[in-house]
């Protein structure tokens, strides 16, 4: 997910292999705090936060964690995990998610997804930074 004119959309996607789909590409947000990648995102922009109280601690928590998380939200049986990608500047400019199954998920494995997911977002943001670059490796 990243931010284009003030407004959340999905910027690239795949197809999970559960049930539950994730918006398709291209497609703005309308309720960007319903998913977990538009949570990661809102959590380090206020600009877009509603004036509402519960959303202002699940973000400080998010921030906190530096991953938003859901569990079974609606008893879909889906766990998500998404962690904000940082550009050189410092800014939140995207979100990485990823969802998966419950079906044997125990907190373990949970645990190696938030943090696989944060590294590769780390990762993800290191890339979109020059000074980061090796002598010979393309900038994106």
């Amino acid at each position: 997910v990243t931010l284009w004119q003030g407004k959340m959309f999905v910027a690239d996607w795949c197809e999970p292999e559960h049930g539950l789909a994730v918006r398709a590409c291209g497609r703005v947000l309308e309720h960007p705090f319903q998913m977990t990648t538009g949570r990661a995102l809102m959590a380090h922009h206020p600009e877009l936060v509603p004036d509402d109280r519960s959303v202002h601690a699940c973000l400080r928590q998010v921030r906190t964690a530096g991953v938003a998380i859901t569990e079974n939200i609606g008893n879909s049986g889906i766990f998500a995990v998404a962690a904000p990608v940082f550009d050189g500047g410092g800014q939140a400019t995207l979100s990485l998610g990823c969802s998966t199954s419950l079906f044997q998920m125990d907190q373990a494995a949970k645990t190696r997804l938030a943090h696989a997911v944060q590294a590769m977002a780390e990762e993800m943001g290191r890339a979109m930074h020059p000074s980061h670059q090796h002598a010979g490796e393309p900038q994106c």
